[in-house]
This record gives C-alpha cells, sequence and structure tokens, in this order.
C-alpha cells in the first residue's frame, strides 16, 4: 500500500501543485529563485580618474571603441565606463549653468521693474512716504541684478554658438 493513499485517498498522492513548505530539498530540476545581492560601490584610483578626465577633455562622448579600450585599461565594464560619461556630463552641466538664473528669475525681474516694484508687495519709497528714484550714481538692485543676468545669459549663449 502507498504510504500517501492514507493522507491523499482521492487521487492516491499528492496533487501536482502540491509543494511541501520546509519539508526537506526541492525535486530535482525545479529551479530556484537566487537572491541578488547589488553590486558594490565602484571606487576609482586615482590614476583611473585621471585616464577617464583626459579621455573626457578629448571627448565628452566616446564611440564604442573608446569605452570598450578604457573598460580594458581599467579593468571594468564598458557600462561602468558609460555611467561615468553619463555622471560627468551632468556635473560639466550643472557647474556650467549653475551661475545662469533661469529665464522665470529674469522675467519677474524686468516685471518688477517695469511695474515699480521691488518684488516684495511695496512700492519703492522712503521714509517719509515720498516715492524715490534711483539718481544716477546710484543703480536699483533689480537693475543691476537684470542687466548681470542679461550679460551672463548673452555670454553663454556666444559661448554655446561657437562651440557649436
Amino acid at each position: 500500500m502507498d504510504p500517501k493513499a492514507g493522507f491523499w485517498p482521492m487521487a492516491g498522492g499528492p496533487p501536482p501543485s502540491f509543494e511541501p513548505s520546509g519539508l526537506g530539498p526541492p525535486p530535482i530540476g525545479t529551479p530556484v529563485p537566487v537572491k541578488r545581492r547589488h553590486a558594490s560601490r565602484w571606487r576609482l584610483n586615482p590614476n583611473a580618474l585621471t585616464v577617464l578626465e583626459a579621455a573626457f577633455q578629448r571627448s565628452n562622448f566616446p564611440t564604442l571603441g573608446e569605452k570598450d579600450t578604457l573598460a580594458v585599461d581599467l579593468n571594468v565594464s564598458r557600462r561602468q565606463v558609460q555611467v561615468w560619461f553619463q555622471n560627468r556630463r551632468q556635473r560639466a552641466k550643472a557647474k556650467e549653468t549653475a551661475g545662469i538664473p533661469g529665464s522665470t528669475q529674469i522675467a519677474d525681474a524686468l516685471l518688477d521693474f517695469v511695474s515699480g516694484s521691488d518684488g516684495e508687495g511695496d512700492e519703492l519709497a522712503d521714509e517719509g512716504g515720498a516715492s524715490s528714484a534711483a539718481g544716477p550714481e546710484e543703480t536699483h538692485p533689480k537693475i543691476e541684478a537684470l542687466s548681470t543676468s542679461v550679460v551672463a545669459a548673452h555670454a553663454h549663449a556666444t559661448a554655446a554658438a561657437a562651440a557649436a
């Protein structure tokens, strides 16, 4: 008599979907889920950083061949080299645009100037309540900020056009 027949009298054994938990190893050929560990962070040594920075100075968009060569030289995967270049381009872009105010800041400053407001909701007035205009030797802070922004944006646009 089958030992399982007493427990599974109707079918003569367990149904095919039955998987006892913790009652021994799974049947042979059953795939076992593998827990994946995250790869450890890639630590660049100073020599590798020098090589990558030099390659970035030559071209911030390296070809597949250049990425492969760098990967072999640094003993890393091409994907690691690609991600390093992506991150480096983002750092360069962030550094380049850090000092340039956004168009909304320029528009706000221009609107405040045209409307005569200083952006705080109150009109430009001295302590006596009379409206005061900046003299020829004195520049209103909004005008100064606006002119600085326009000059910086123009310089950036000129440099970008020259690079293209």
